[in-house]
This record gives C-alpha cells, sequence and structure tokens, in this order.
C-alpha cells in the first residue's frame, strides 16, 4: 500500500481478499470449488487475469488495456496443467466428488477441452501482439514452444484413450511446455518494451 496510489488501494485489498478466499476454498468445505464443477474457471481467472492485475497493480498501473489484454494467458496455461491432471485423476476423483471437467464430459472431450485451451492461449498471444503493434512481435516467442511440443502433446493424449502412461508422459511434456512458454513470454514481453523504449 506504501507504494502504490491511493486510487488503487481497492483493487489491491480485493486483489488480496479474493485469492485469500479461492486459496482456500479451492477444495476445503463448505464451498469446495472444484468439487462444484467451476474450479476450472477459478484456476484459470486466479493464475490469468488476477495474477495479472495484481502484478499490475503492484506497479501503480491499475488496468491498463494492455495488461487486460495479456490476463488470459498465463491462466489458460495453468489450466493446462489442470486438465491433464484431471485426466489422470479421473478415478479418484470420481471416487471422492470431485466434479472436475474430465469427469463431467470423459477423458476424449477433455483431451479436445485441452487442446482448444492451448489454442486460445496461441490466439492470446497474438491478439496481444496485434494491441502492442509492431514492436510487440517477440510476444511471440511464447508461441514457438506451442509448435515443437503440442503435437507431441496430442499425440500422446490420442484423443483420450485414457492410457494413464501416456497421459502421465503428456502431463511431464506439457509442463516443459508451460516453463518454456513463460520463460519465452517474460523475454518478449522485455523485448518488446526495450524495443518501444528506443
Amino acid at each position: 500500500m506504501a507504494v502504490v496510489k491511493r486510487s488503487l488501494w481497492p483493487q489491491l485489498w480485493g486483489l488480496f481478499i479474493v485469492p485469500s478466499f479461492l486459496s482456500k476454498y479451492y477444495t476445503a468445505a463448505p464451498v469446495k470449488l472444484a468439487y462444484r464443477g467451476v474450479g476450472e474457471f477459478f484456476v484459470w481467472f486466479a493464475f490469468g487475469p488476477m495474477a495479472v492485475w495484481i502484478a499490475s497493480v503492484s506497479q501503480d498501473l491499475g488496468l491498463h488495456p494492455l495488461v487486460a489484454a495479456a490476463m488470459p494467458a498465463t491462466g489458460l496455461s495453468t489450466l493446462s496443467i489442470l486438465l491433464i491432471g484431471q485426466m489422470i485423476d479421473l478415478p479418484a476423483d470420481k471416487a471422492t466428488g470431485k466434479w472436475g471437467i474430465a469427469v463431467r464430459i470423459g477423458i476424449p472431450k477433455t483431451s479436445r477441452v485441452y487442446l482448444a485451451v492451448q489454442g486460445l492461449l496461441v490466439l492470446n498471444l497474438v491478439v496481444l501482439t496485434w494491441r502492442m503493434g509492431w514492436h510487440g512481435l517477440p510476444v511471440l516467442l511464447g508461441a514457438v514452444p506451442y509448435a515443437v511440443l503440442l503435437p507431441r502433446i496430442g499425440k500422446l493424449l490420442d484423443f483420450g484413450k485414457g492410457d494413464v502412461e501416456a497421459l502421465k508422459a503428456a502431463a511431464k511434456t506439457n509442463v516443459r511446455l508451460h516453463l518454456l512458454f513463460s520463460f519465452l513470454f517474460i523475454l518478449g514481453l522485455g523485448l518488446s518494451l526495450l524495443i518501444k523504449g528506443r
């Protein structure tokens, strides 16, 4: 609070209270968001819009239009990890009443949702680049790992045949994808800022 404008304090408070609630009640009683079929939305929201927004507020920016354009990507990347995890954990989740998307629609359709989520992430990078203008081109570095690793993951998922070992291998490759995307996305944003500053 000492380093941001007073006008941003309500946003800062909200961005402390809401994540605190979500981190406790994602699985904790009595709310149990993940058991009520809304866990995926809140994972995307917490690791995407809220995480980017709190970083923006802490830098005294608030909700700048470019910040808003960048909000979905990190949540979509985190959601991809959750989706593969749900496919692996489907029997246990079903037994304990955890009502994730894989339990609700099955592995074949969840595999397609996973690929759609990754497609939306790449689309988000394209839109962000377009919003930034020519100096935003380095942001597209974040999409490079998708060209290399996403086809491998899709092959391992095999549109939901449900082979647990293949799903585990897909999960490992997906974590690599997530880490490479994160590094290259940050690098791309930094390079874009350097180019704009010249």
